[in-house]
């Protein structure tokens, strides 16, 4: 296995993950997520149990299997702003940057939000999430100086807006224009947080 050569290591680590998350979505949607198992999800990946949780830590993980990256990759968009830009105007590129990827995946963005829709505890766990985006807008903008009330006020609002528009879009089927969506929800913010 030490010859083996980096790239088709991490590929194989691709493949079997993304085997993990089409199983796990496809017997959510057939069987529902409380009935699904982490065994049920193996077998139809055709996995170990144990490969299974090299991957994922819970079956509730695997529902969320992007948002780790999609985080850490806010941050970093965050932290490196282009010049002459507020702080408020790299919070919104990033925000678009990161909506973009949801516009390509749309059919699994449907799904999840199909499974989250309907279990309590996916909704909450959805919650305590969507907190890490608002935490990572406010720690930017404090170490941007912006006093800690006005960034914790800007941070909420920046993410229940926008929380409210992919969920919107979602609502709707993913039919409409995200980007165009978002664009309107931050020029409504913008007035109040540039001007």
């Amino acid at each position: 296995m030490a010859d083996v050569p980096m790239n088709l290591r991490a590929r194989k680590k691709a493949e079997t993950r993304d085997a993990l998350i089409d199983a796990a979505f496809a017997l959510f949607r057939d069987r529902g997520y409380a009935e699904t198992t982490v065994d049920h999800i193996a077998a139809a990946a055709g996995v170990s149990r144990s490969t299974f949780f090299r991957y994922f830590v819970s079956k509730e993980a695997v529902v969320f299997p992007y948002q780790p990256y999609r985080l850490e990759r806010f941050r970093q968009l965050l932290a490196t702003p282009v010049a002459g830009e507020t702080g408020f105007q790299t919070v919104r590129r990033a925000c678009f940057s990161i909506a973009s990827e949801f516009v390509a995946t749309r059919t699994r963005a449907l799904e999840q939000y199909a499974i989250i829709s309907k279990t309590p505890e996916l909704r909450a766990r959805e919650s305590e999430i969507d907190y890490g985006w608002e935490v990572g807008i406010f720690e930017h903008l404090q170490t941007l100086g912006t006093e800690s009330g006005r960034a914790r006020v800007i941070a909420a609002a920046t993410f229940a807006a926008v929380r409210a528009t992919v969920r919107g879009w979602l609502a709707d089927g993913a039919r409409g224009d995200l980007l165009g969506l978002g664009r309107d929800a931050f020029a409504l913010l913008g007035r109040g947080f540039d001007g």
